[in-house]
Formats: C-alpha cells, sequence, structure tokens
C-alpha cells in the first residue's frame, strides 16, 4: 500500500460505517434534550433515579453538618452559610460557653 491507499482507507471505513447507524431522532424529551425512543421512559418519569440520589446525599450533607455543629460549632457555620459575620458570632457564642454556640449552629443549619 502506498500512502495515497493508507490516507484513503479510513475514509472509506468511517463511509462505510455511517450506512449502518441509525437514522437521527428528532425527539425531545420533558427535560428538552433530544432522545432515541428507548430512552423515553427515563424522560417521562420526571428523573425519578437521580432525585431519590439527589435527596440522600442532601439528607446525609445535613446530618453531617448536625455533627460537626455538635462538635466544632464555627466550622459547621461557616461550611453552611460562607459567611464571616456568622462565622463571627459563632465563634464568640462558644467563648461564652459551648451550648450556645451548638445552638446558633444548629439554628442556622435547620432554617
Amino acid at each position: 500500500m502506498n500512502g495515497r491507499q493508507q490516507r484513503e482507507r479510513p475514509a472509506k471505513v468511517v463511509a462505510g460505517m455511517a450506512k449502518t447507524l441509525p437514522p437521527p431522532t428528532n425527539w425531545i424529551g420533558a427535560a428538552g434534550v433530544a432522545a432515541a425512543p428507548g430512552d423515553a421512559q427515563f424522560l417521562d418519569s420526571g428523573s425519578q433515579p437521580f432525585d431519590s440520589t439527589a435527596r440522600k446525599a442532601t439528607a446525609m450533607s445535613k446530618l453531617v453538618l448536625i455533627i460537626l455543629a455538635i462538635l466544632l460549632p464555627p466550622l459547621a457555620v461557616y461550611l453552611k452559610t460562607k459567611s464571616a459575620k456568622d462565622t463571627i458570632i459563632n465563634i464568640v457564642l462558644c467563648l461564652f460557653f459551648w451550648i450556645p454556640g451548638v445552638l446558633h449552629a444548629l439554628y442556622l443549619i435547620l432554617k
């Protein structure tokens, strides 16, 4: 094979593969994305499998923040609010006694 035949060969293979591909569909699902007919069950279900996973992750992160609020209230407040003001207030409350800082952190996490 010379160089020209080697360059043409991949083009022939790609052209042959294009003939075996199914034609593109024009289906638009509930989420606004194009889908094949077999994917319609996932789009019509309102993303049911993804919602339960997101709820579990949210519940787990809230549980971790509650545990962190009991052990290290200022860190939990900072991770939840990303606010320097709330974090400083919580540090001051923790300096008085531990309980006001924990209550403030739980208040901010659970509200």
